[in-house]
C-alpha cells in the first residue's frame, strides 16, 4: 500500500482554526451587539444574524472545476471530461434525471428506484436512492465518515475487506474491496476502484467508478467485478440533510434483472443504517 498523502483530516477539529481566525472575533462582536440590544443573549439568534459566516468545515474539499483525475485512472465513458466538472455533471445527471425510472421501495424516508436503459451501461440496472435524514445530523457529520477508507469495514457489514491502495492527495484516492456474495456456491466479488470527493455549490460528492485490471493487478483469489458508478451526493434541504446514493455495478452473477434490482437497493438500505449507526457513535466519542 502506499500512501502519498496524509489520510483525511477529522473535519470536527476544524472548528479550531475557526476559533483562531479574525472572522471568530467578528462574529462574537455581532453576538454581543445582539446581546446589548436584548435582557437576554440566545446564541442560535446570533447565529441565524450572522449572514455572512464564512466558516464552512467542507471547503476544504472545494476543488477546481478543472481538477483532473490521472489519465490511467480514466474509462472510456469518463475520457471526454476527466474532471470534477465532468464527474458532477455526471452524478446530478443521473440523480436528477426521472424519466426510466421505477419505484422499487418507499419506506421510512427511504425512496429507491432502478433503471434498465442507463446512459453508462445498457446491460446493468442502475439504482438510485434517496434518504431524508432530517434534522438530526449536519453534512460534515455523514463526510467524515463516509470518506473514512481506513475504518471503512469496521462498520460496513457488505464487505469482509476494505483496503487503501493509493492515495494520490486529500480528494483522490485508489481503494480495494471485496464484497460479501450472500448466495451459496457464489464466492466473493473484487472490487478496485476511484474515488473523487470533493465539495462544489454547498453540496458533498463522493464518486467511484472501477479501474483497468492493468492498473491494479489482481490481489485476491476472487472474480473482479466492475463498479460503472456508485456514490452519493449530499446536502443541506432547509434544516435537514438529504443524501442521494447511486449504484451501477456488474457483479458477475446470473441473476434476472428484476430480482437484481430489489436485492440493490436491500443493501443500499443496509448501508445507510450501518452508516448512521457508525455516524452516531461517532458523534458520541
Amino acid at each position: 500500500m502506499e500512501i502519498i498523502e496524509r489520510s483525511i483530516p477529522d473535519l470536527s477539529s476544524s472548528i479550531d482554526s475557526f476559533e483562531d481566525s479574525p472572522d471568530f472575533e467578528d462574529f462574537f462582536s455581532v453576538a454581543s451587539d445582539y446581546s446589548a440590544q436584548d435582557s437576554q443573549f440566545y446564541f442560535e439568534d446570533a447565529l441565524e444574524n450572522f449572514q455572512d459566516l464564512p466558516y464552512d468545515p467542507l471547503s476544504i474539499y472545494d476543488l477546481d472545476d478543472d481538477y483532473a483525475m490521472p489519465s490511467e485512472l480514466v474509462v472510456e465513458y469518463e475520457r471526454e471530461d476527466p474532471t470534477k466538472r465532468g464527474v458532477q455533471k455526471l452524478m446530478d445527471e443521473i440523480i436528477e434525471c426521472t424519466e426510466g425510472y421505477t419505484e422499487i421501495r418507499n419506506k421510512h424516508g427511504f425512496v429507491a428506484y432502478e433503471r434498465a436503459d442507463s446512459p453508462i451501461d445498457k446491460e446493468n440496472i442502475l439504482v438510485k436512492a434517496e434518504i431524508d435524514l432530517g434534522t438530526k445530523y449536519k453534512m460534515a457529520d455523514i463526510v467524515n465518515v463516509l470518506i473514512n477508507v481506513e475504518e471503512r469495514a469496521s462498520w460496513d457489514s457488505s464487505v469482509r475487506e476494505y483496503l487503501l491502495d493509493k492515495r494520490y492527495d486529500k480528494s483522490l484516492l485508489l481503494k480495494r474491496y471485496e464484497i460479501i456474495v450472500p448466495m451459496p456456491l457464489m464466492n466473493n466479488r473484487e472490487f478496485v476502484e476511484k474515488q473523487l470527493a470533493f465539495y462544489s455549490g454547498g453540496r458533498f460528492y463522493v464518486y467511484s467508478s472501477s479501474v483497468d485490471d492493468s492498473v491494479e493487478p489482481q490481489k485476491w483469489s476472487l472474480t473482479r467485478a466492475r463498479t460503472f458508478v456508485c456514490g452519493s451526493r449530499i446536502e443541506q434541504e432547509g434544516k435537514s440533510v438529504k443524501i442521494t446514493m447511486v449504484s451501477q455495478m456488474d457483479m458477475k452473477l446470473f441473476i434476472p434483472s428484476f430480482l437484481l434490482g430489489g436485492k440493490m437497493a436491500d443493501e443500499m438500505k443496509n448501508f445507510k443504517d450501518s452508516l448512521l449507526k457508525k455516524v452516531d457513535s461517532s458523534l458520541k466519542s
